[in-house]
């Protein structure tokens, strides 16, 4: 029988929530925003006077907006559909990566002995200062990101 201790119980839930409440449904949002729906045709099927049937696809036509209208939406729905652009994405992952370099850098390797205590290992200067330095520039940039 497996018996958890509190801290790994913590550390497993903790990535739980972190990967299927936050990054998975991100990646779908994602995946969904650059998916673009193709246009069906649409089959039209008519008789003729000597009682053939007659197949034929229509598609629909673009119609030019008047002069009035033109002027007034320069956007076409397709630009409109994605939030950011390219570089703002660009800059989400950086700070991703940096978020991601900081967790890294904040777990560590195990004791030299099990039996003994070494404070110096824990409590490096790597853990304790850089890391958390490290996830907050990651942090900023996201924000930089969202708000460029």
């Amino acid at each position: 029988m497996y018996l958890c201790y509190p801290y790994e119980c913590a550390t497993l839930c903790s990535n739980y929530l972190l990967f299927y409440k936050i990054i998975y449904p991100t990646i779908l949002i994602l995946l969904k925003l650059t998916d673009t729906p193709k246009k069906k045709k649409k089959v039209v099927v008519a008789k003729a006077k000597d009682s053939k049937k007659v197949v034929g696809t229509t598609a629909k036509r673009k119609v030019a907006p008047t002069a009035s209208r033109s002027k007034k939406s320069s956007a076409t729905p397709a630009q409109s559909a994605l939030l950011f652009k390219r570089e703002n994405y660009k800059w989400m992952f950086i700070g991703l990566g940096l978020i991601l370099l900081g967790m890294l850098l904040m777990i560590g390797g195990s004791m030299p002995d099990a039996n003994t205590f070494d404070p110096s290992v824990i409590y490096s200067h790597r853990r304790i200062t850089l890391a958390p330095i490290v996830i907050l520039a990651g942090l900023g940039m996201q924000v930089y990101a969202i708000f460029k």
